[in-house]
């Protein structure tokens, strides 16, 4: 009977910052477009997705359980077990899979077991590819096919990193 309280009492706070999405302070997610306000609303603070957050913007901390989805991250994105994934990158992804389908600017950092990016960033992970220049990878596989070599293993840099 206490966890069926404390379930509760977390589900009311996360609904007390649905709420408040308006003021783009906090956001909660529960699936992909669910609720359809996530999708076309800029977060400027926290969003949680219990399990999946799927939203537009993110200036703060993304965090959820399963999944992450944003167009533009601007801070933190993270996930306990399952995947991160953006168009675009400043900051910081934390998760087992972490996808950039777009550029990962210069101070965006990928740490997690895959890391992929179209293009840019800093890679920490087991496996690590990135189809346009990574500035640095650091993992057992590096795949970078514009970089200094296009498969390293433990450490490859960007081509004109050092000119």
């Amino acid at each position: 009977m206490k966890r069926m309280r404390f379930f509760a009492s977390i589900i009311a706070i996360f609904t007390t910052f649905a709420v408040c999405a308006d003021e783009k302070d906090a956001m909660v997610g529960f699936w992909f477009n669910t609720p359809k306000k996530a999708k076309s609303c800029d977060v400027g603070g926290i969003a949680v997705g219990l399990p999946i957050y799927d939203g537009d913007e993110l200036e703060g901390v993304g965090l959820s359980i399963f999944g992450s989805r944003f167009r533009d991250v601007e801070g933190f994105q993270g996930t306990l077990i399952g995947f991160t994934q953006t168009k675009l990158l400043t900051g910081l992804q934390l998760s087992f899979v972490n996808l950039v389908d777009g550029t990962a600017r210069d101070c965006g950092v990928q740490i997690g077991a895959y890391n992929q990016s179209r293009r840019g960033g800093i890679q920490i992970g087991l496996v690590n590819n990135c189809q346009d220049n990574a500035i640095v990878q650091i993992g057992l596989v590096n795949i970078n096919k514009n970089g200094l070599f296009p498969v390293m293993f433990l450490v490859n840099f960007d081509r004109d990193l050092f000119d």
